[in-house]
């Protein structure tokens, strides 16, 4: 039933392109292009090991057919509901399932709620929110294994080690599963110890004090800013400021859950700076509330008591570690596995109440809202068929933020539309002047026009708000290259490398400005660096070809040009190979 289900709901988000962060995550990424080259540099520095091994095989089988990446999240998406079925039955209703067989059915509701739940559809659609996936599935599949360890003493070895490296592979897919010590407390608490000193002890030598002592390891090698309270995103927002504004977030997170409507790849937050701001008074009453509510529901309704720590404790990160965004939908698709949760301890109660009267009423209801949240994730995947549908759709929905209307614009001049990309940028730019992104798809678009003084305009005023942006150093070094300025060319290639050592398109535009100074030799070399980087890049083969034709080694020259073609189906490759094939031939 959840593959069926699955598939006919997340059917339409196969053609989804790649969006937003999958560019630079996914396609320009060169070090998922080859496992050989995954392994030797991106997995001893990435801090997602997991979640990017997952890409660079996704990228080895199909390449950059976005249908097989989604296949592989919406696999994934399904597998976590399944793991929700089975903790369901597993933990919170153990008990009532040796006498109630109905409690299968409440299981597979949770688990459907969770995997049709409009809100899961950017974790599940957006490539790049894979992180969000496989940390939490992993993230349930320890829990399953510390459930099932607590009931099989003999094979306690076997499920702790199993717990332990499944929380591994959550915490090298995303950091937010750094929470799952304080979870198996909590359901050790709730629903296997009940109160047993013994059990709890057992317990927590095999499985809690483990995975405390991973985490702490992990933190410690991976994640030191967050022992420092620093911000990985480098943002300067006040710490104080943040969890005020976060905890507003709070009732953005239970409104989405309960009424998932307006959904929006990037909502714009307040900011606040006072704790006596009439709208965080209420959130911080509201949850307080909550707390002292889910205490009190214990343990009469251990469920729903439970499900309601579990959203408090998996956002509990996003109070301590400060990113560029305050909230994102795909933030809560771990705290919604919560919800699946809190959906089996509702099912219950419902089911007691309808017992004798109204189970037509209840059964009516349930397939009602398995309908609404399934027609409005499909709706919502249609809004991401395309970056312009997708980046207009949050223009509407959060018209003071920048970011919007400038990935509005990459996505227009994506599609050609220069004009109407330019529009967007402005936009973008008047709601922040300081956005060094958006200065330098200014320059990308004036550029396009030919309209080269803004472009270098633009360009320059990137790099001076982000004296680090080695693209747009490279981009103003094309237009003075393609403009003979050569030595301000040459300037602008040699901060891109010294900024971007595996730049492997600065080092070909740096031999393309000593080829046109006359100085064959350097530029061969530069050549041979861009193909160093990626062996497969065509363009340096094709100008060492040319460099070495200029020289005399017509030999070298066809052997590059050979490469070149074998790599590239240009047709100026062949015709070139042909021609020189041709000399070669007339000499001999």
């Amino acid at each position: 039933m959840l593959l069926v289900l699955g598939f006919l709901v997340y059917g339409n988000s196969f053609k989804v392109p790649f969006h937003y962060d999958d560019r630079v995550l996914i396609l320009e990424n060169e070090n998922l292009h080859s496992l050989e080259r995954f392994f030797k540099k991106e997995f001893p520095s990435s801090n997602r090991p997991v979640l990017m091994l997952s890409f660079a095989l996704n990228y080895s089988a199909g390449g950059v057919n976005p249908a097989g990446y989604h296949l592989v999240n919406l696999i994934i998406h399904i597998l976590t509901a399944f793991l929700i079925y089975l903790i369901t039955l597993g933990l919170l209703l153990k008990k009532e399932t040796e006498k109630n067989p109905d409690c299968f059915v409440v299981a597979i509701l949770a688990s459907l709620i969770f995997l049709i739940h409009p809100l899961a559809t950017e974790s599940a659609t957006y490539i790049s929110s894979r992180s969000s996936l496989m940390s939490c599935f992993f993230y349930l599949l320890s829990l399953y294994f510390f459930v099932k360890g607590s009931a099989e003493d003999r094979e306690s070895i076997v499920f702790s080690s199993a717990c332990i490296f499944s929380f591994l592979m959550a915490l090298g897919s995303k950091e937010i599963a750094i929470t799952l010590p304080l979870i198996t407390v909590l359901s050790d608490y709730y629903f296997i110890s009940d109160g047993d000193r013994k059990k709890i002890f057992s317990n927590f030598r095999r499985f809690h004090l483990p995975l405390a002592i991973s985490a702490i390891v992990v933190i410690l090698l991976k994640f030191s800013y967050a022992i420092r309270l620093e911000s990985p995103d480098r943002v300067e927002r006040g710490f104080y400021s943040h969890i005020l504004s976060t905890a507003y977030a709070l009732i953005f997170y239970l409104k989405k859950f309960f009424l998932p409507l307006n959904l929006n790849i990037d909502p714009d937050f307040k900011i606040f700076d006072s704790v006596f701001h009439s709208g965080i008074v209420v959130i911080l009453f509201a949850a307080l509330m909550l707390l002292i509510t889910a205490v009190k529901l214990y343990p009469e309704k251990k469920i729903i008591s439970f499900s309601i720590i579990w959203f408090f404790i998996t956002l509990s990160p996003h109070f301590l570690i400060r990113l560029r965004d305050i909230g994102a939908e795909r933030w809560l698709y771990l705290s919604l596995a919560g919800f699946g949760f809190f959906s089996a301890g509702l099912f219950v109660e419902l089911k007691n109440v309808f017992q004798k009267k109204g189970k037509n009423i209840f059964t009516g209801s349930i397939l009602l809202i398995i309908f609404l949240f399934s027609a409005t994730t499909i709706a919502r995947n249609k809004v991401w068929e395309n970056g312009i549908s997708l980046w207009a759709d949050a223009v509407k929905k959060s018209p003071n933020k920048f970011r919007p209307y400038n990935n509005l614009g990459e996505a227009y001049s994506a599609m050609g539309e220069i004009d109407m990309a330019l529009q967007e940028y402005e936009i973008a730019s008047r709601l922040n002047p300081m956005a060094d992104r958006v200065h330098y798809n200014l320059g990308n678009a004036y550029s396009k026009k030919g309209e080269i003084d803004p472009a270098i305009a633009s360009f320059t005023r990137a790099t001076e708000l982000n004296p680090s942006y080695a693209k747009a150093y490279n981009n103003l070094g094309s237009i003075y290259l393609n403009n003979g300025n050569l030595q301000k060319a040459e300037e602008m290639f040699l901060k891109t490398v010294k900024i971007l050592p595996d730049f492997k398109e600065a080092y070909n535009n740096l031999g393309n400005v000593y080829s046109e100074m006359g100085l064959s030799k350097e530029a061969i070399s530069e050549y041979k660096k861009a193909i160093d980087i990626n062996k497969y890049y065509d363009t340096p083969h094709y100008n060492l070809a040319r460099e070495f034709y200029k020289s005399g080694s017509l030999e070298e020259a066809i052997k590059e040009l050979e490469i070149a073609s074998k790599l590239s189906p240009k047709i100026e490759y062949s015709e070139k190979l042909h021609e020189l094939k041709n000399i070669r031939g007339m000499k001999n």
